[in-house]
């Protein structure tokens, strides 16, 4: 449906219903029937709200839990208030319907009435059928509009089911319990009352549709929930839900996905396998957040192994060691001659770890493409904080062409080389390996970063240091899109540019991300 129609819809409500049913206050319709207790008074129940698609109705309110009042306008007519009526986000306010003619029709009360409505600004014409019904203690509300703009036609139905209130009925509304049971989720959700959130944790490299989950939803004693228990809910964004009290009174409940895998100690490592689960002989951290740079050097070592025999000696670019901040674990980064050859191999390749993962299937395109940079991240992160040592190599190779001959570098006396640790947050519009960003735009696509921080230095530090990466937010950060959050470390800061010593070494340990 186009938004034209949402924003039409959303004007009528806003302006046509807050006009009278009718103008017609006679004190008497012929029929002698008078106002009793079977119709003036509250109403709890629901909205449905439908827009006209072709020959069919499109379903666009589902169920909103609404209150309504009915009160005395004369002997003959009624008013209808509706408060705090929203849709789309949007607040219109309260709608109130004045002096609707009433009949009596057997045991039932109806009311009814017709609005033309002209709107000069947006060259607007409405008409407006709205109808009710009262049947012992249940009251049924059609509203149908037909507007005109311009050429366009545009029906739309809303209609209110509700059932009138004795007094006596429970004003609490909350939810009591909210539970799932999925081992996506890692820390079941608590409820702030006060503030009206509910998070829960989930692990850190969880896709858009592992977050569709299924909770189970207790409330209040014979009070209603919107949407209901046991339905599936997108949970990769904030999802809304509404609790009626049996006497209509409601409260709203944001609930939050956070993730939870935000520390990292890098204690376990997974051993790489290829095609037909052949290991490779690397390893990366296990968890499958975290992905290094040594698949390119295993390609390199397996195209360039007979020509230079040394190769297959040569670590690969990322370790586990057991010189560790804490624990027995930590990353070791390094930067390795890797000979170069053919113009498309480098001479320099600095190890890289980072959150996201290595895809091979650009590897002909770029090999820095290969570096799938992110995971899908819903919160803001504010600051990455670690630990780190470095000590850079000896000898800096510069190449002065990364394009075209990465495996032609020129020793640079001047150069020293220093290590590098990026925290980057760019927004994505889908979870496909077209929406990654990647070592040869991670910094440089301003139209997707929205925040970044880096830490590079060339000093030998020999002993554990701390380290902190403060986000600095160039755009605004909005809840409603969707992101992938980075972290990079590379021994070598220009190693994207195939420059760099062999032999730099950077060590890493308990990296932890801070979000708001």
């Amino acid at each position: 449906m186009k938004r034209s129609l949402f924003y039409l819809f959303m004007l009528i409500c806003s302006v046509s219903l807050f006009t009278a049913c009718s103008d017609d206050d006679d004190e008497s319709n012929g029929s002698g029937n008078q106002l009793t207790s079977q119709v003036i008074g509250g109403y709890k129940g629901t909205l449905n709200i439908y827009l006209a698609a072709g020959d069919e109705e499109m379903h666009i309110g589902v169920d909103i839990p609404k209150n309504i009042t009915i009160t005395e306008s004369s002997k003959t007519s009624v008013n209808m208030e509706l408060k705090d009526f929203s849709f789309m986000n949007m607040d219109l306010g309260t709608i109130s319907l004045q002096n609707c003619e009433l009949t009596k029709d057997g045991d039932n009360y109806k009311f009814a009435g017709k609005q033309r409505l002209t709107v000069e600004q947006y060259s607007l014409i409405a008409d407006i059928d709205a109808e009710g019904v009262i049947s012992g203690n249940a009251v049924t509300v059609n509203l149908d509009i037909a507007a005109k703009l311009s050429d366009l036609i545009q029906n739309v139905r809303v209609v209110y089911n509700g059932t009138k209130l004795t007094g006596s009925e429970s004003n609490e509304a909350k939810i009591t319990s909210f539970i799932f049971d999925n081992d996506v989720v890692t820390e079941q959700p608590v409820i702030d009352e006060e503030k009206g959130i509910i998070t829960f944790s989930v692990r850190g490299n969880a896709t858009v549709d592992q977050l569709k989950l299924v909770p189970e939803v207790t409330v209040s004693s014979k009070a209603m929930l919107t949407p209901a228990s046991g339905i599936e809910q997108d949970f990769s964004q904030e999802v809304k839900y509404t609790v009626m009290a049996e006497n209509g009174n409601t409260k709203v409940y944001k609930v939050i996905a956070k993730h939870t895998i935000n520390k990292f100690d890098f204690e376990s490592w997974e051993e790489q396998k290829g095609d037909d689960d052949v290991l490779l002989g690397f390893y990366s951290p296990a968890g499958g957040y975290w992905d290094t740079s040594n698949t390119g050097v295993y390609l390199i070592k397996a195209m360039l192994g007979q020509t230079y025999p040394e190769l297959a000696d040569t670590p690969f670019a990322v370790e586990k060691v057991s010189d560790a901040h804490l624990g027995t674990g930590a990353a070791k980064v390094s930067t390795i001659d890797s000979k170069g050859a053919y113009g498309m191999i480098p001479k320099i390749t600095a190890g890289t770890l980072f959150l996201g993962h290595f895809n091979t299937e650009y590897a002909f395109a770029s090999a820095l493409m290969c570096t799938r940079f992110g995971l899908v991240w819903n919160e803001k992160p504010l600051k990455v904080t670690g630990f780190y040592k470095y000590s850079p190599g000896d000898v800096y190779y510069r190449c002065d062409d990364p394009e075209g001959k990465k495996d032609v570098v020129v020793e640079d006396d001047s150069m020293k080389d220093a290590c590098m640790i990026s925290a980057v947050l760019y927004e994505i519009e889908d979870e496909s390996e077209e929406q990654y960003l990647d070592g040869t735009n991670i910094y440089t696509s301003a139209d997707r970063v929205v925040a970044l921080a880096q830490f590079s230095t060339d000093e030998k530090v020999d002993d554990y240091a701390p380290f902190t990466l403060t986000l600095n937010y160039i755009k605004e950060y909005n809840s409603a899109k969707k992101y992938r959050f980075a972290i990079i470390a590379s021994s070598s800061a220009n190693g994207d540019k195939f420059s760099g010593a062999p032999g730099s070494t950077l060590y890493l340990d308990d990296i932890e991300i801070i979000n708001e």
